[in-house]
């Protein structure tokens, strides 16, 4: 953390009393657990635009633990398996809990800002790919 950013915090947050940079954030962004006066806070950080535009969006909490990355490079191929169907069913449940009530128009979004993103060459996809997707539209599926 750079000692104008700091100094800005402070403004916001009182006296810091300790920073600690947070470990593996997959590589798109900086993360810092901030101790001060007013309270506990988290600092993400990132410096590539479109990074920075999913941190907008983003909703964060501190929560103790180790990150999934961790827990499977340390799990055995037993205990891999099943944290990967918790963590499936955890993206199922929280998905399911924001997009009751969107419109329609959510994968119409969804595209849109993806084809930003390949014609800002911020992904690794091709606008080909995109348009076979376009035509090609998933179908919504039935929940139990």
């Amino acid at each position: 953390m750079t000692k104008e950013t700091r100094l800005w915090i402070e403004q916001l947050t009182g006296d810091i009393e300790h920073v600690e940079k947070l470990g593996e954030q997959g590589g798109t962004s900086i993360v810092y657990r901030v101790e001060a006066k007013k309270g506990s806070y988290l600092l993400k950080t990132a410096t590539k635009a479109r990074y920075q535009e999913w941190l907008d969006e983003d909703l964060m909490e501190w929560r103790e633990g180790i990150t999934l990355t961790r827990a499977l490079k340390q799990a055995t191929n037993t205990q891999q398996i099943r944290l990967w169907k918790d963590f499936g069913e955890y993206l199922f449940q929280f998905h399911q809990q924001t997009t009751v009530g969107t419109s329609s128009d959510w994968l119409i979004e969804w595209l849109m800002t993806a084809e930003r993103y390949v014609a800002s060459d911020w992904t690794s996809g091709t606008m080909d790919l995109l348009d076979r997707l376009k035509e090609t539209r998933p179908q919504p599926i039935d929940v139990c």
